[in-house]
């Protein structure tokens, strides 16, 4: 799942905008595994944490709304980003029922990153060929950097899942998406970054109504 969700990742980037594509992505997230941890594990949601719920919903509509230069336009800015939040989803309830499972967070992680970059690796060299040595000897800073935080990040959220529900954990992941509406707008100079920056708020006060409503 986590191969299939950096290849939904790329096509989303690569026929959007980072301020659209990523809200949408990681806003979807967490309903999805609020659904699939009460199918697969029984975890449950309060009022509270159902109207969190809503604000997040909410948001993520109100960016399909938001339409960016004639390039973008069409289905694709739009079902790659929730394909990508479908595998977030979907590796997010894989990974949870199987850290708390494994007994050993810290070994799970290990094996896990040990893995599963080995399939995506094999697809680009096959795709890309010497062009992948060619990036790797230009770009190995950025990647080993890139490697260290997806590791640093993904590894604390693990973790977390052994010790709380799913749904918050997921939830509280996606604050993310105001700093990527942030960079959208004023590094990228991507258009229309007000609105898709309120958007992102709006998801950003969902995730706090989730988690302040959410069981002590």
């Amino acid at each position: 799942m986590n191969n299939a969700y950096f290849l939904f990742l790329i096509e989303a980037y690569r026929v959007g905008d980072l301020s659209h594509a990523y809200p949408l992505a990681r806003g979807s997230a967490p309903l999805m595994v609020a659904v699939g941890a009460a199918v697969f594990v029984g975890e449950s949601l309060g009022a509270g944490e159902l109207a969190g719920i809503a604000l997040i919903s909410g948001a993520i509509i109100s960016l399909l709304f938001i339409a960016g230069d004639g390039r973008k336009a069409g289905w694709r800015p739009i079902v790659y980003p929730l394909l990508t939040g479908l595998m977030i989803a979907t590796y997010t309830v894989v990974d949870g029922i199987g850290v708390r499972l494994s007994g050993s967070p810290a070994g799970f992680i290990g094996w896990l990153f040990i893995l599963s970059p080995l399939p995506i690796a094999v697809i680009a060299v096959v795709r890309r060929g010497y062009m992948v040595i060619d990036f790797l000897r230009l770009r190995w800073k950025p990647s080993i950097l890139a490697g260290c935080l997806n590791l640093g990040s993904y590894g604390l959220a693990i973790w977390a899942l052994s010790l709380g529900a799913m749904a918050h954990v997921s939830a509280l992941r996606e604050t993310s998406v105001i700093i990527a509406a942030l960079i959208g707008t004023f590094v990228l100079g991507e258009a229309f970054g007000p609105k898709r920056i309120f958007s992102a708020i709006v998801v950003v006060i969902g995730v706090v109504v989730i988690n302040l409503a959410a069981p002590q």
